[in-house]
């Protein structure tokens, strides 16, 4: 370790670091808004995206933020890709190609992040992209539950569960039939609020969501 590598932050709250507008136009920039998440959230490439996706659908992790610090490491600027709370548990991560993150002061800037209470973990682009059928479906998922923020569903999940999905399940298409068609999305944001609560379970990782997907009770 060399001792001598100065490292300060800009700040221990994890807050989004702007994306200049020259980076936006050089990489594969992706904005989208989430649960988790408060505020339109930026994104340098389709892993780090799908990276969001995949801890949204975590009922684990109650919040991220996206290019969360602003760290400099002697002359160097560096922003890694998000910040995740897991319980307790708080990890900087860096999303990398083949998961290679060779820089002379990571062994410096992982001890100074272990001394302030933070984890840090890289993670392979190809890790997260042999995830994108779970991820693209979460992405679904999410633009509905935050288009439909302002709905009241609590009725219509209440019957969904005591009264409409029978025990041994139903297809996804067959229970928005199940209403008229002015309220079908009513019923396709209650059903998503379920699945994000963990009340009920769909296959989310073989296929793309679609009519044919077996939704069934997991409570």
């Amino acid at each position: 370790m060399n001792t001598n590598t100065k490292i300060k932050v800009n700040d221990w709250v994890p807050t989004q670091i702007p994306t200049p507008k020259s980076l936006r136009m050089s990489t594969d920039y992706h904005e989208q808004h989430f649960v988790k998440f408060p505020h339109v959230a930026s994104f340098h490439s389709r892993a780090e995206l799908y990276h969001a996706a995949i801890k949204e659908s975590q009922k684990r992790v109650p919040w991220f933020v996206p290019q969360p610090f602003r760290f400099q490491i002697g002359r160097t600027l560096y922003t890694p890709d998000c910040f995740v709370q897991e319980g307790s548990k708080k990890t900087i991560i860096e999303i990398k190609r083949g998961g290679r993150f060779d820089k002379p002061w990571r062994e410096d800037f992982e001890e100074y992040l272990r001394v302030n209470g933070y984890h840090f973990q890289v993670i392979s682009n190809e890790e997260l992209y042999e995830q994108e059928i779970l991820a693209e479906n979460w992405l679904t998922i999410i633009r509905v539950l935050v288009r439909g923020r302002h709905y009241d569903t609590e009725h219509t999940e209440r019957r969904l569960i005591e009264e409409i999905i029978p025990a041994e399940g139903e297809y996804f298409g067959d229970l928005l039939d199940r209403s008229i068609p002015a309220n079908r999305h009513i019923y396709e944001l209650s059903i998503f609020r379920l699945l994000y609560k963990g009340s009920l379970c769909i296959n989310l990782t073989e296929r793309n969501l679609n009519f044919d997907n077996w939704v069934t009770l997991c409570i």
